[in-house]
């Protein structure tokens, strides 16, 4: 990562998805809803009328994306035309895996549970076990569902309150999936210094938490027990006190990128190592991003105005 933010411009409507690698982007506006390319200053993929979905997640190459719908139908749309529909348990949640063959869905019943299914057919290939916290299992998925991607898994995280609710990582092996975090005896969620999880971030071996007390903590996801250490807390990372880590996290090619805040207003993105905590940057965004609301989400800036959203890349 090198570093700049680009100005990708902006599209009509509000945001709504993204795809697993953060390149493609889906806005709301009306009832059309429009996949646009950020590497390409947010170039149409595809554009389709599709009433206000529950949840919506963007294929990897943007020209394919999957509907939570009512009533409760798991839609596949390719090239602006639905090619397959399912019905399905309700869900709060769902995701495309970075590679694209599989969709993971969050059911909500209880106990709380994942489902992996292929992307294209949407047949069910495997179902987690009650995903728990300490002994007892999950009745819900909390406070909505953060996600996050690494190329074979997919991490989680919501919260209930003031306490974390989940924070774990699905792996996808062979069409079988494998949930770490969230077993009996090997609880992510109980091992955070803060209370609740404010962002998250997935490497192919680690699982980074930026808690609520500005603490940065990794968990080595594919150990067989609860493996963390120590990152980098806001307190460290700048010498002004009134700079506050905002809550967001990205992870990619060694580097953790956060937002950074003065009361509650986005004044840069901190690029640390990810091994060190050392921080090796602090990108300073144009004016045109300094208010709170703008957002740091999977590699990009984002904020809408106006049943507009603009968007920049973090590269």
């Amino acid at each position: 990562m090198d570093g700049v933010i680009v100005e990708a411009g902006s599209a009509p409507g509000v945001f709504v998805a993204t795809d697993p690698l953060g390149r493609h982007v889906a806005t709301l506006a009306g009832d059309v809803l429009t996949v646009h390319d950020l590497a390409r200053e947010l170039t149409g993929v595809v554009s389709q009328p599709m009433p206000p979905p529950r949840h919506v997640t963007v294929h990897p190459s943007g020209t394919s994306i999957a509907v939570l719908s009512e009533p409760w139908k798991l839609e596949v749309w390719r090239h602006g035309k639905r090619e397959r529909a399912v019905p399905i348990e309700a869900c709060d949640w769902l995701a495309y895996t970075a590679g694209g063959a599989h969709l993971l869905l969050g059911v909500a019943g209880e106990p709380a549970r994942l489902h992996l299914h292929d992307a294209v057919t949407l047949d069910r290939l495997d179902t987690s076990g009650p995903l728990h916290l300490d002994v007892n299992p999950l009745a819900g998925w909390g406070e909505g569902v953060e996600v996050t991607h690494a190329a074979s898994a997919v991490g989680f995280a919501a919260n209930v309150g003031d306490d974390p609710q989940v924070l774990a990582v699905a792996e996808v092996r062979d069409g079988r999936l494998r949930v770490h975090g969230a077993e009996t005896g090997q609880v992510y969620a109980r091992h955070l210094p803060g209370e609740r999880v404010n962002g998250i971030g997935l490497s192919e071996h680690e699982l980074f938490a930026l808690d609520d007390d500005g603490i940065v903590t990794a968990f080595a996801w594919q150990a067989p027990e609860v493996t963390r250490r120590w990152v980098a807390s806001g307190t460290e990372l700048f010498d002004d006190e009134d700079l506050q880590l905002g809550g967001a996290v990205f992870t990619r090619d060694g580097i953790v990128t956060l937002d950074v805040v003065r009361d509650n207003e986005l004044v840069a993105l901190a690029l640390v190592d990810a091994a060190s905590g050392r921080r090796t940057g602090l990108l300073a965004p144009s004016t045109h991003w300094r208010n709170e609301h703008a957002i740091l989400d999977n590699g990009f800036l984002r904020r809408t105005i106006d049943d507009r959203t603009w968007f920049a890349r973090v590269c």
